[in-house]
Parts: C-alpha cells; sequence; structure tokens
C-alpha cells in the first residue's frame, strides 16, 4: 500500500483526511483498524449522530462569555494563574489571549506574530508548566518549537527572556503534556512511533507506544487516522490519550505503554472509502467518519472529555468537529457523570477545584464561555 498525501481539515485544530493510494479494492468502507479494539459498545455504521442518542446529562448554563472583537477563532484554552489563556487562529497580531478567570474581561495578550526569539506563527496546543504556576508552554507547529510563557509577560509582546525548546526531532507533533520537572510527551502526525518523549534538559528524543491500524500503512498515517489528544493524570505520570476519530481512551504511561482502556459509552473506529482519479487510487474519509473525543482536560480527581459522536458529513447540527457533551471519568477510567454544555465548543479546561469549566465555543459568535459545574459532582471519586 503506497501513501500519497493528507490534508488539514477547516478547523484549526483538527486534521482530519487521509489519502492511502491501494489497488484491487472494493467499493466497500474501509475499517482502519481490525484489532487492538477497546471494550465497549459497536456503533452501527448508519447510525444516527451519537450526540443525539446519549443517555440522559447534566445540563450547564453559562454565566460568562468573552466574545465580539476579543476574540476571532478560539481553540486551545488553558487556566494559568488567575487568567484563561486562549490560542485566538485568527489572522492578526494576537496569537494568544488572556481573560479574568472570575469575570471573563479581557486582559491582553502574550507575543507576537513572527519568526524569531519570543514570536509565535502557528501557535496550536497548550500544557501547563509542572514546575511553575504562573507559566505555560506553547506548541507552535510551523517554527517547530515549545516556547514557555509566563504571566508577568502579559503585554509584553515577544518576552526576550522567553525559553524555547526546539521540537524538530518530533516532526508531526501536534499536542503535547509536561509530566515531572523535565519531561514532555507528544502525540500527532509521528513517524516513527505512537507517542514521543523529549527530556527537555537534554533533548534527547524517545519514540513508544503501540501504533494503531493496518501494519502495511506507514506511521504518520496511522497516527493521523488515530488522532489523539493527551490529557496528564494528576501527579501521576499516566497519560489519558482521548481519541478524535474513535470512541475510545487509552490510558498509557509516559513511555506510551498500553495500561488500558476507559470505560467510554461508544466505540468506532476511522473509516475511508475508495477514492479514484485517472490512475490514482486512494482512500479518503468516509462520510461516516465520526468524531469522538476532540478535546480533553483533568482535574486531580476527574478526567473531562468533550465528545461530539457527529459523522463527518451526516451532522444534522452543524459541523462535526464541535461537541457539547462532556464525559467525566475517574482517574482509572471508570465514567461518573455526563454533562451537556448550552452550545457547541471545541476545546475545554477546568479548575482544580471541579468548580468551573470553560470552552472555546465557535459558530456566528466565537467566544470563551464559563460553566458552574454541579456541587459535588463524582463525589464519590476521591484522590
Amino acid at each position: 500500500m503506497q501513501l500519497l498525501q493528507f490534508t488539514r481539515a477547516g478547523s484549526p485544530l483538527i486534521a482530519t483526511a487521509v489519502l492511502l493510494t491501494t489497488a484491487g479494492c472494493s467499493n466497500s468502507e474501509y475499517a482502519a483498524d481490525e484489532a487492538f479494539r477497546p471494550p465497549g459498545k459497536v456503533v452501527p455504521i448508519a447510525a444516527a449522530n451519537l450526540d443525539e442518542a446519549q443517555a440522559p446529562a447534566v445540563p450547564l448554563r453559562a454565566d460568562r462569555r468573552a466574545s465580539g472583537q476579543d476574540l476571532g477563532a478560539p481553540g486551545a484554552l488553558l487556566l494559568v494563574d488567575s487568567a484563561v489563556v486562549v490560542v485566538d487562529a485568527s489572522p492578526g497580531e494576537r496569537p494568544i489571549l488572556a481573560f479574568h478567570q472570575a469575570t471573563l474581561e479581557r486582559l491582553g495578550s502574550f507575543s507576537r506574530m513572527g519568526s524569531g526569539p519570543g514570536e509565535l506563527r502557528d501557535p496550536w496546543y497548550l500544557a501547563p508548566d509542572p514546575r511553575d504556576v504562573r507559566a505555560f508552554w506553547v506548541l507552535d507547529i510551523t517554527l517547530q518549537k515549545l516556547m514557555q510563557l509566563r504571566s508577568d509577560q502579559l503585554n509584553q509582546g515577544a518576552p526576550p527572556t522567553a525559553r524555547e525548546l526546539s521540537t524538530s526531532r518530533v516532526a508531526g507533533a501536534t499536542a503535547f503534556v509536561w509530566s515531572g520537572d523535565t519531561t514532555a510527551l507528544f502525540t500527532g502526525t509521528l513517524r516513527d512511533g505512537r507517542v514521543a518523549t523529549l527530556v527537555g534538559s537534554s533533548g534527547q528524543v524517545t519514540f513508544g507506544g503501540t501504533l494503531r491500524g493496518n501494519p502495511a500503512v506507514e506511521p504518520m498515517f496511522r497516527n493521523l487516522a488515530y488522532e489523539v489528544r493527551p490529557v496528564i493524570l494528576g501527579g501521576t505520570a499516566r497519560v489519558a490519550l482521548m481519541g478524535m476519530h474513535t470512541g475510545d481512551i487509552e490510558l498509557v504511561d509516559m513511555s506510551g505503554a498500553h495500561l488500558g482502556f476507559a470505560e467510554t459509552a461508544h466505540r468506532f473506529a476511522p473509516l475511508y472509502r475508495p477514492w479514484r482519479e485517472g490512475e490514482r487510487r486512494s482512500y479518503v474519509p468516509s462520510d461516516s467518519l465520526r468524531f469522538g473525543y476532540l478535546w480533553g482536560t483533568a482535574s486531580p480527581r476527574l478526567l473531562y472529555g468533550l465528545f461530539s459522536g457527529r459523522m463527518r458529513l451526516k451532522s444534522t447540527r452543524g459541523s462535526s468537529f464541535i461537541g457539547k457533551w462532556v464525559h467525566v471519568f475517574d482517574h482509572d477510567g471508570a465514567p461518573c457523570a455526563r454533562l451537556m454544555l448550552d452550545e457547541d465548543a471545541i476545546a475545554i479546561t477546568v479548575d482544580a477545584g471541579d468548580t468551573f469549566l470553560f470552552a472555546s465555543t465557535h459558530g456566528e459568535n466565537p467566544g470563551v464561555v464559563r460553566y458552574p459545574l454541579p456541587p459535588g459532582l463524582c463525589r464519590s471519586v476521591n484522590r
């Protein structure tokens, strides 16, 4: 099987299309994974969008919102110090914005667009600094670097003292988390493994994990089909890999070694259909390609997954790469709650006390929204 290319979807956060050249293919849809299946309910291909078939959920209503001229295309977001830090993917000179957690009033911006020290060109993902509660890290997928920013660098443009680490040895990385003091774990369209770990002090890179999908397909394309968002689970050195085109959440250690699966309600594999143009034969994402967990976040007690359940071209409620269902688990993957947002979101984050959930929303009025969480959420879960 020869591999041709892949393209990115319209969302600034989600890569979806894979073209796989093949010969002698049938007209039936092809499931990229025939093994390594997590436990759970098998979803029929013809099933309606899963966001319309969920069990009862606790509805959440927003109590604060930042929108209008403050934001163009909000994406990844993170709580740092007293601020909500948000990547803005719209054209402009303000790649990362900050809002007050309590009021969502705009505080200012971090860094500026450019290619020099302290500058960003394509910020894609955010993660907290495990050593400094006032600091966070940004992954720039074009400049191939991690950059550390601090809350006291707000409105300073390109900070000349910003710490930077090259990610050129983990090409294709689209998401990351820090564990401990010096080790980062990356996921994305990696070429040499399911995950990569980078030791910041030495720059040493190690690839590991079990690749999903057809062994005949190159790793980067298998990783694209099985794209995941990593979430660090407290101080346990365990990571939850939130399946974007599957309904599963895999638990791994920092080397990528498989530890188990969360008890998710549904499971499905990425689906493709044959495509031909002249002598070119390929697989392209099927109309039935379903979106699962778009984003994940964790508190010291709980794991939260933003779930879509919608098919790529059969969604009856707009885009498939947004969702309003939030599934809540303990750190061992046992489900304990299902929440429903009052509008679609593309990314979420939560405070340490499980008091508020924040979401980036798209649509006619994109913004950052704050949701009060139910008192005593998953009260039986203790860490």
